[in-house]
């Protein structure tokens, strides 16, 4: 069985958050966990503090960000942002130590 801190690196997750929602049998059990899941996405992590910043970009860069965000907003259940897409591309980077 795997553990939570394996769990969490194979999803790429930023923390892992224990649900209160146990029966998730049926349309409705999967309901609850929906709205569950998407009220824990709206909070802030405690485990990761941000800080809101202004970054200037080429227009052009925004909109390349902007369209990964949209191809990849159809492959998740929550919004993503163009400025989304910037911070996950900038922390990586800085966890891999690669430098451009």
């Amino acid at each position: 069985m795997l553990t939570r801190e394996e769990i969490k690196h194979l999803l790429h997750a930023s923390r892992v958050v224990p649900l209160q929602t146990t029966d998730v049998h049926g349309p409705l059990g999967l309901e609850h966990l929906a709205r569950e899941v998407a009220e824990i996405m709206r909070m802030p992590s405690p485990e990761a503090p941000t800080e809101a910043r202004q970054v200037e970009l080429p227009k052009t860069t925004w909109a390349k960000l902007a369209a990964v965000a949209e191809k990849s907003q159809q492959m998740q259940a929550r919004p993503i942002t163009a400025e989304t897409v910037a911070a996950a591309i900038i922390e990586h980077a800085l966890e891999n130590g690669t430098s451009t």
